[in-house]
């Protein structure tokens, strides 16, 4: 891909169309049936569809080098051997993987984070297995202490490339989404700033108008709701799951042909594959509490719940039990 130009543009929502016509038909039929208080409603849906514009990813123009992503029109380049992780909807996917999901690619490099939207004059993958292939190889993360003897005891006896050992994932912070959160809901503090205003410039041109006191309460909750709702979005960084990932950061999972150990948390042991007599990715009382996915392997006499922390995804993980439990 040396030499090529990228044009990535983000792809256009519904709603940036849809709600500004909300917004048009509520002020005809403000007009029409000589009714303020739907005009001042419309405020709603294109002061949202705004905020949806302009949360959206930035366009971008890179050109590969070869020695890192020069951004078009700036100083500014991403070196290859400063990029540390290429995502893909808040998750690493396979170096080697075939398709990529219509989302933006986040590039998180030793300088910051380059955000690339998903419509690209180039194919997603193509350039997705270029980046990994350029960056630096991390470092194999260790196994842990109490899988250690398990794990090598295993692979001694089955070969390294009949033992998986699969590690918690890192923690990938999807700041696009972020962004168009912020944008989001300071649309919505924006509405009821407006609402409030409206209503108090009336009740002081005309205080006769009891009406727009609605307004102005409106107004208030309006703007009050959004500014928690931003407090607390911000705040909260870590998807749920991410969190118990950094709870345990040393959780692992050992598969082996005889079965699996795992090591999470206070959970630590290892079950063959006649122990395990199902596996059911239904969310447990436990799991729909803490907000956590995960997999439950079915033993005589209980559970062990695997939680959504582990670099391979939940259908990766039920797939492999399912095909050792039912081997062809």
């Amino acid at each position: 891909m040396i030499g090529q130009t990228i044009d990535a543009r983000p792809s256009t929502s519904f709603f940036v169309f849809a709600l500004p016509v909300i917004s048009i038909g509520l002020v005809v039929w403000a007009v029409l049936s000589a009714n303020p208080h739907i005009a001042i409603v419309a405020v709603l849906p294109l002061a949202v569809a705004l905020g949806i514009w302009l949360g959206r990813p930035k366009h971008v123009v890179l050109v590969v080098e070869p020695d890192g992503l020069q951004i078009f029109g700036t100083h500014h380049k991403v070196r290859y051997a400063d990029i540390q992780d290429v995502a893909v909807g808040g998750s690493l996917l396979d170096h080697d993987a075939g398709s990529v999901p219509a989302l933006p690619m986040q590039i998180e490099h030793a300088d910051g984070c380059l955000v690339v939207p998903p419509q690209m004059n180039v194919d997603r993958a193509e350039f997705y297995r270029f980046l990994t292939s350029q960056m630096p190889l991390r470092p194999v993360k260790p196994v842990p202490p109490a899988l250690a003897p398990h794990a090598e005891a295993h692979i001694a006896k089955f070969g390294a490339d009949k033992v998986q050992i699969v590690h918690t994932r890192r923690m990938i912070v999807e700041r696009w989404r972020q962004s168009r959160r912020r944008w989001i809901g300071g649309s919505f503090f924006a509405v009821g700033l407006i609402w409030l205003a409206i209503g108090i410039g009336v009740l002081i041109v005309h205080p006769k108008q009891d009406e727009y006191t609605g307004w102005v309460v409106g107004g208030v909750l309006t703007s009050l709701f959004a500014g928690v709702a931003l407090f607390f979005s911000n705040a909260k960084r870590a998807r749920q799951a991410d969190q118990v990932a950094m709870k345990h950061p040393d959780s692992c999972i050992v598969i082996s042909p005889t079965g699996l150990a795992m090591s999470q948390g206070d959970l630590q042991g290892a079950v063959t594959w006649r122990e395990i007599m199902k596996v059911t990715t239904k969310k447990s009382q436990f799991l729909s509490s803490s907000g956590v996915g995960g997999l439950q392997l079915h033993v005589r006499g209980g559970q062990i719940l695997v939680f959504d922390i582990y670099e391979r995804s939940l259908a990766e993980l039920a797939d492999i039990v399912r095909r050792n439990l039912n081997p062809a």
